[in-house]
């Protein structure tokens, strides 16, 4: 298992980066937790599940940022967004629906784009920021 070597001013800076997109879009899924739940538990608990995963995920990327966690942080983001975007262009059965693109969610989408590209960035330099073994 690999992680950043702590001990440089660039992979610590990567950590926080990680850390601020990945909990600015954990906390704005859990505030939209009550007006989905007014649509369906389903809806409200999927965004419960979702914001706690990112947030977890922010936090155990700085404790132990491993290339596996970086690889699960794109393919959870990732799957979001197009989450995201086909519940507003397709019609989709509940409790997911057809939804509108709103502020929030393009926000949202926004954070967790940048929180993708940066660990996408995070695996193909790997080297350049000092991977180690754990």
């Amino acid at each position: 298992m690999s992680a950043l070597n702590l001990r440089t001013n660039k992979a610590t800076t990567y950590r926080f980066v990680v850390l601020a997109l990945a909990v600015s879009a954990g906390i704005i899924h859990l505030l939209l937790i009550p007006e989905h739940l007014a649509e369906s538990t389903e809806a409200a608990i999927f965004f419960a599940v979702l914001g706690v995963a990112q947030i977890a995920f922010g936090i155990l990327f700085v404790l132990q940022p491993t290339k596996k966690l970086v690889i699960i942080g794109i393919i959870g983001n990732m799957g979001s967004i197009i989450l995201y975007w086909v519940t507003r262009i397709a019609s989709l059965p509940e409790p997911f629906g057809t939804e509108d693109i709103d502020a929030v969610g393009i926000v949202t989408k926004i954070i967790e784009i940048s929180l993708v590209a940066v660990l996408i960035y995070l695996t193909i330099h790997f080297k350049k920021i000092k991977f180690v073994e754990a």
